[in-house]
């Protein structure tokens, strides 16, 4: 049972395609960053899965506080 404190574990798949989404988008990826990034794709179709979910999910934040950051018409 969830309570009011508690929150959603992220599994090791997913905490692991996250952090390549953010060094990916951290201005400091490297040519070796992306060789490495592409062989722990490339291991497991499970990793391609998730990388690829973690960009959606990437997405769909800068999406929202985009939204959120732009001025509205109070007229």
């Amino acid at each position: 049972m969830m309570t009011s404190t508690s929150t959603p574990s992220l599994s090791v798949l997913e905490q692991e395609s996250l952090i390549w989404v953010n060094r990916l988008l951290s201005g400091a990826f490297t040519p070796g960053d992306a060789e490495a990034l592409g062989r722990w794709r490339a291991s497991d179709a499970a990793h391609e899965a998730a990388f690829v979910e973690a960009i959606r999910f990437h997405r769909r934040v800068r999406r929202l506080l985009t939204a959120r950051l732009e001025p509205r018409d109070e007229t």
